[in-house]
């Protein structure tokens, strides 16, 4: 991900419905798939995450865990997230 400038901090929705945690998820889905974040680059660490979006550890842990059940990106103890590589669905 780019350095973010004060101008392109992202917006999040405190007052509305959406958890905090499944507006971070989106806007990083939004780069995964918008290809701003490649197969194998390594994801900023949880606290540059944190300081990005403006939220507590255990929000952007939240976001990461969703994305990782959907398989985009991969976690590893001890190591920073990745992107995961594109998976190819085929029909029997």
């Amino acid at each position: 991900m780019a350095p973010a400038t004060h101008d392109a901090l992202p917006v999040l929705d405190r007052s509305g419905d959406t958890p905090l945690h499944a507006q971070v998820a989106a806007q990083l889905r939004g780069y995964i798939r918008a290809n701003k974040l490649a197969a194998g680059a390594a994801l900023p660490s949880e606290a540059a995450l944190c300081e990005r979006f403006g939220v507590a550890r255990s929000v952007v842990r939240q976001a990461l865990g969703a994305l990782a059940a959907e398989g985009l990106i991969q976690r590893e103890s001890g190591r920073p997230a990745t992107v995961a590589a594109p998976q190819e669905h085929r029909r029997l």
